[in-house]
């Protein structure tokens, strides 16, 4: 059995060309808190994977949870959204998918 890779684009800007391998368009809403999610969402041409990465796992976020889970909120549209293992599932909106990661920004752990 082969594996098949997935690739994931994170846009540097919103309205950045996708490239043609990508497989799903990451937003950072830690680095554009200020975005129209539901628009960006309808003109992706991709699905879209929507993040608000806190500081200590490598972000921008540095506001508390309340503010996260607003940002979150406006990503019902999207068709995931990346949450920290450790995180509240009660942040990510009713419809997407979740993706569950863990950040160590020191590297990868041995085991």
């Amino acid at each position: 059995m082969t594996a098949s890779r997935v690739v994931i684009q994170t846009l540097s800007e919103p309205d950045e060309a996708v490239d043609p391998r990508v497989h799903a368009i990451e937003l950072r809403l830690d680095l554009y808190p200020d975005l129209d999610v539901a628009a960006a969402i309808a003109r992706a041409p991709r699905p879209v994977v929507v993040t608000v990465r806190r500081k200590r796992d490598g972000g921008r976020w540095d506001g508390d949870e309340r503010g996260r889970a607003e940002l979150f909120g406006r990503a019902s549209g999207a068709a995931y959204v990346d949450l920290e293992s450790d995180a509240d599932p009660a942040l990510a909106p009713p419809g997407p998918r979740r993706v569950v990661s863990f950040h160590d920004p020191k590297g990868m752990p041995d085991d």
